[in-house]
């Protein structure tokens, strides 16, 4: 499976490319929204089973770009990563799940159990 992160930390996409690896499953990393939505309209994209993405980046936010996305894919899910524990009530339908800053490995294979993205054995 595919998943797409968007994170302005490198060592958040690095920890969640190595255990979406760990896990079997393939990612594309991006450092802005910026970045994601170039990619969006190029050749290249593929997409994903979810996006990951936080929302307090520089330049846009990550809610700006699920809406961005949205226009296009109304059909994506979106995952939202964030140290802040809410998210604000006019984005509160932009995302299917929320995971809270910091999470473990285990939080990422319950999201993915959560949204029915496991592949058949």
């Amino acid at each position: 499976m595919l998943f797409h992160v968007i994170d302005d930390q490198p060592i958040i996409c690095e920890f969640m490319s190595s255990i979406f690896h760990d896990m079997g499953h393939e990612t594309r990393v991006f450092n802005s929204p910026v970045e994601y939505l170039n990619f969006l309209g190029s050749d290249e994209y593929t997409a994903p089973a979810a996006v990951f993405s936080d929302v307090s980046m520089p330049l846009m936010s990550g809610y700006e770009m699920i809406r961005r996305v949205m226009i296009e894919h109304p059909d994506q899910k979106f995952i939202v990563i964030s140290g802040k524990p809410e998210i604000q009530d006019e984005y509160r339908n932009y995302a299917c799940m929320f995971l809270n800053k910091p999470f473990a490995v285990e939080d990422l294979e319950e999201v993915i159990e959560s949204l029915g993205l496991q592949e058949a054995a």
